[in-house]
């Protein structure tokens, strides 16, 4: 079983000291220099001389070894803290003996900045990109000045949320803040792994709520894509090609000459990227549009070096809102979307939706392993054609020209216009006659030839061939396989009571639908 105790020393009694009694014991009592008083055990020292017994300031521990071999150790002076450190050591020897690799006592006492050096090299070892781990050294180094992390002892979850919560109060998105924890995690993790931490201390450190998104981008329609590029001058090239090959910024930065296969013996004008340029370390290969073939082929010098960046630099945010502003884009929209450069990749995307390129074809071109990326994440939804999307679906009801409903909007007529007031419609089979030579059409209210309804509206004769009778159905006897009610306007554009005179024959020969038709003169097919 693990102790703690203080070991003692002999001093010599002071002149003023006076005989006492501690405990049941003998003691001294005396005052020091100071004027504190004290009271010491007694006891007989080397040649039986009589001295006191004085404590040292530190605590020791003491514990006992599974072979059976006491260790003392020099401890701390916190007697609690001791007592910890020397339970902590008697289970780690039961451990030892039991097969399990201990925590070795130079980790525990390394600083957080030394293991973040070793573990920043293990990453560079392995073929981590240079920006991922870059970022995370510059994150730990930062939560390691501010929280006043020592070793790894002093990493704890009290000491790390006053850090996180100052970063969410300094505006930090949710993502942000878990990105920190993300990094400081790692370590913690990968001093675990390497036996240098026995837990890891901030497992269980709640993380910040990422479903309410407050940075939205939105996607440029083609008429802002172009006004961008108008305005763009010497960026024009570099928003060109970010906007129809989705390249993120660091690609564009890291693309050389020789990427491009633009030259006419290429079969298939393209770009390819190496796997140490892409974000997610694989090579790919995509197409290039002619028109920027032709802006690349005009921009690349006459002498150039094949390993010589097509882009030597890319635009800062601050250069992109103000190409924005000059374009007439605003950076942030009323509904709080925002328009960065990586909107442009959004944008690319979008575009591929609203031409119908199927989702295969999209992923492949934004080179995205998950779909959601491409249907989620880089789209924006409020520049998809919904409604024509709805013109697509077929009709769940009969086809207009069976339909009666009562009129409600403009009057539809089928068949050629109507003429002007005593004027033919040119075109229109008016004639009634059965040598089509009268110019005169009949008032009659069916041809027998032509099957184009008359009707004499105030004094003027106006024709409407009857539409939708395929084929015709002979004479007025044998009636039109279709039925067709229709609108007649006067010139003032009121209703004229004159047209029940004109369809009551037709109404005739439908006397189960007579009461329903008479009901109101206003319908619609």
């Amino acid at each position: 079983m693990a102790s703690v105790f203080k070991p003692t020393y002999l001093r010599p009694i002071p002149s003023d000291a006076k005989p006492c009694k501690l405990r049941g014991q003998a003691a001294v009592r005396f005052t020091d220099h100071r004027g504190k008083e004290h009271i010491r055990l007694t006891r007989k020292g080397r040649g039986g001389k009589l001295m006191m017994v004085c404590e040292q300031g530190k605590w020791w521990m003491r514990y006992v070894l599974p072979d059976g071999t006491e260790k003392r150790v020099r401890g701390y002076p916190d007697q609690k803290a001791t007592e910890q450190e020397a339970d902590r050591r008697e289970r780690e020897a039961a451990a030892s003996a039991a097969g399990v690799i201990p925590v070795a006592d130079k980790y525990l006492k390394m600083k957080v900045g030394e293991h973040l050096e070793e573990f920043i090299s293990e990453l560079e070892r392995v073929g981590r990109a240079k920006k991922h781990y870059g970022l995370l050294q510059t994150r730990v180094n930062r939560m390691i000045d501010e929280c006043r992390w020592t070793t790894l002892g002093s990493v704890t979850p009290d000491s790390l949320s006053p850090f996180l919560s100052r970063l969410k109060q300094q505006g930090a998105a949710a993502k942000t803040v878990n990105e920190y924890l993300n990094a400081i995690g790692g370590l913690m993790n990968w001093c675990l792994r390497n036996r240098r931490l026995v837990a890891n201390p901030l497992a269980f450190v709640a993380r910040a709520d990422q479903t309410r998104k407050t940075y939205v981008r939105r996607g440029l329609t083609v008429n802002e894509a172009r006004n961008l590029l108008e305005v763009a001058g010497p960026r024009r090239l570099i928003y060109h090609m970010a906007l129809r090959t989705g390249l993120r910024r660091s690609e564009l930065k890291q693309l050389v000459w020789e990427d491009l296969r633009i030259d006419s013996d290429a079969p298939v004008p393209s770009v390819r990227l190496p796997a140490t340029i892409t974000k997610a370390r694989r090579a790919d290969v995509l197409p290039l549009r002619q028109d920027l073939v032709h802006e690349l082929l005009s921009a690349r010098p006459m002498k150039y070096h094949p390993r010589g960046h097509v882009f030597p630099s890319v635009p800062k945010m601050e250069t992109f809102k103000q190409d924005l502003e000059r374009a007439g884009i605003k950076h942030k929209d009323a509904s709080g979307r925002v328009v960065d450069f990586h909107a442009l990749r959004l944008t690319l995307n979008t575009e591929l939706h609203r031409a119908g390129v199927p989702l295969r074809t999209t992923m492949e071109i934004l080179r995205h392993t998950d779909p959601r990326l491409s249907t989620e994440t880089y789209i924006d939804a409020s520049l998809l054609n919904t409604s024509a999307a709805m013109d697509t679906l077929p009709s769940l009801i009969d086809e207009p020209s069976k339909v009666l409903t009562k009129s409600t909007s403009t009057p539809v007529l089928f068949g050629p216009a109507l003429a002007q007031e005593g004027e033919m419609a040119e075109g229109d089979d008016a004639c009634c006659c059965a040598d089509h030579q009268c110019k005169k059409p009949q008032k009659t209210g069916l041809s027998c030839t032509t099957h184009a309804f008359s009707a004499d509206v105030t004094g003027s004769t106006y024709m409407v061939e009857a539409a939708g009778i395929e084929p015709a159905s002979g004479c007025q006897a044998s009636g039109p396989s279709t039925w067709v009610v229709i609108r007649l306007f006067s010139k003032s554009g009121r209703w004229m009571t004159g047209c029940l005179d004109f369809i009551s024959p037709l109404l005739s020969r439908r006397p189960r639908q007579r009461s329903t038709w008479s009901a109101s003169p206003i319908y619609d097919v």
